[in-house]
């Protein structure tokens, strides 16, 4: 989806079926916030874009063993998460046998702006506790600042732990 100016979506959660590849892009402020109520089922390995003037997702990405590349390019414009960005492992049952997939990557970029985590938001790419391997998460804000007032999460208790890249100016 793209959008000529800016582009507000008001959703309990946003979820992807698995594999596919989505994309949301404005000219202006990208705003995902939350709003009403919903049950529904992610799928695994989603990928998902958001790229806006700025960002700001205050509401539930749920992208288990995902992918999320969320990227604010305006002048001055930030990326903002002050809700649940999901991309952690699952425990997956096949008859008799249980196989675990690992965390997945996201990547948060302002490209002339700041990247905020705001107090109780949290980014979670950690593998099931029983198996699998954590995920990655980059940040990169060269012209700006990195703040980390939420939660990061990015454990592999069975499997190795996550990663994490940081480019801020």
């Amino acid at each position: 989806l793209d959008v000529a100016g800016d582009f507000r979506g008001v959703t309990p959660i946003l979820a992807l079926a698995s594999g596919s590849r989505q994309a949301i892009r404005a000219s202006g402020q990208l705003i995902l916030s939350p709003g009403g109520a919903a049950t529904v089922s992610s799928g695994l390995g989603g990928a998902l874009t958001l790229e806006g003037g700025s960002v700001e997702i205050t509401t539930l990405l749920s992208l288990p063993s995902g992918l999320l590349n969320a990227r604010a390019t305006g002048p001055g414009g930030d990326l903002t998460v002050g809700g649940t960005i999901n991309a952690a492992g699952t425990e997956q049952e096949f008859y008799d046998i249980t196989r675990y997939t690992g965390g997945g990557t996201i990547q948060l970029a302002s490209e002339f702006g700041d990247v905020r985590l705001l107090e109780g938001s949290l980014v979670d790419l950690s593998a099931p506790e029983s198996g699998g391997d954590a995920g990655y998460l980059s940040v990169r804000s060269p012209l700006g600042v990195f703040s980390a007032q939420g939660a990061l999460r990015g454990t592999g208790t069975s499997g190795n732990g996550g990663s994490f890249l940081l480019d801020a100016g």
